[in-house]
């Protein structure tokens, strides 16, 4: 089973915040490095996924929303 990772890509420093199939949430900020956030489920759950991208100064900002199953 691949990983499921998403990835928020900004010039601007962003975090994720994400709502699994189960319920579960899981945040990040900067673990894909230079500001932007990734989180990477293991092994991931078939279902709806719930996705919000943010800035962490606040306010808004241009961003990419990278979704994969290739590390």
């Amino acid at each position: 089973r691949l990983p499921l990772v998403c990835r928020a890509l900004s010039s601007v420093d962003t975090t994720l915040v994400i709502k699994g199939p189960a319920g579960s949430w899981s945040c990040d900020d900067d673990s894909y490095g230079d500001g932007d956030a990734e989180v990477r489920f293991s092994r991931p759950q078939s279902g709806v996924y719930d996705i919000w991208v943010g800035v962490f100064s606040g306010g808004t900002a241009p961003a990419t929303l990278l979704i994969t199953e290739t590390p």
